[in-house]
């Protein structure tokens, strides 16, 4: 049979207590006042913040901008200011000097085209046109015998021969005309023929010094040099014979009446 079960004092419940039940039945302990600081504690501690601000201070300070940095980089920037100037002037220099000799190289050109159209003018006028050069020589007396058959071709009035005692060109003069010009050889023969064919014979060619000292003196002087053969008729007509370098004659001055020359 079953039996009944009657719980003892030791199977009663055991009440368990929360924490906070065990906080609320427990005595709360009163809060301690401190005591309030001294002055003299006050004072330290002022004292400390004081000097932890002063080094906060030193610490946080800005530091101070560097000045030298400026002066490099401008430096810097002048330099490189001052080699792009060099760099400007040295190709202005050489775009100049090259500008220069290309016009000197076309002036050039130019001037060698027009020797060489110069050249070839002159070549082909030289054959219409040659050029005698002049130069100058000393007037020389022909020989005995020359000068013998020039006064003898006047006195006979036979000048066949007289060209060959002439140069290629014979300066022909007349008095108070100043005469013919310049001539060939047989056309002054041909003139002189002309000129004695209205003198009156005998010819004189032993003229005085004196005389001829004093057509030397005139205005006609030049005609009178040292060498010259002078002649004159005796009607009054005078000529007068000059010499080339050669010897042979060059100018022939005729006079129609001696009085011209006084």
């Amino acid at each position: 049979m079953d039996q009944e079960f009657k719980p003892t004092e030791d199977d009663k419940p055991v009440e368990i207590s929360t924490p906070n039940e065990e906080l609320q039945t427990s005595a709360e302990p009163k809060p301690e006042v401190a005591p309030a600081p001294s002055d003299e504690v006050m004072q330290s501690i002022k004292e400390t913040d004081s000097t932890l601000d002063a080094k906060n201070a030193v610490t946080t300070a800005p530091k101070p901008v560097k000045k030298g940095h400026g002066k490099t980089i401008f430096v810097i920037l002048l330099i490189l200011l001052l080699i792009a100037a060099g760099i400007v002037a040295y190709w202005w220099r050489d775009k100049t000097a090259t500008e220069s000799i290309n016009a000197q190289a076309t002036s050039i050109e130019t001037l060698n085209a027009k020797v060489k159209t110069l050249e070839a003018d002159l070549a082909e006028a030289e054959p219409a046109n040659p050029v005698v050069c002049d130069i100058p020589c000393t007037s020389t007396a022909p020989s005995a015998s020359a000068i013998e058959s020039i006064q003898s071709s006047i006195t006979s009035g036979n000048t066949a021969a007289l060209a060959s005692y002439m140069a290629t060109s014979v300066r022909m003069v007349l008095a108070a005309s100043e005469g013919l010009g310049s001539v060939v050889s047989a056309e002054a023969a041909s003139s002189v023929s002309d000129f004695i064919s209205t003198a009156t014979e005998p010819w004189d060619f032993a003229l005085s010094a004196s005389l001829l000292g004093q057509y030397v003196a005139g205005s006609y002087g030049p005609y009178f040099p040292s060498i010259a053969v002078v002649g004159a008729s005796a009607n009054h007509k005078l000529i007068s014979f000059d010499f080339d370098c050669d010897g042979k004659i060059s100018t022939v001055f005729m006079v129609s009446d001696q009085s011209i020359l006084q």
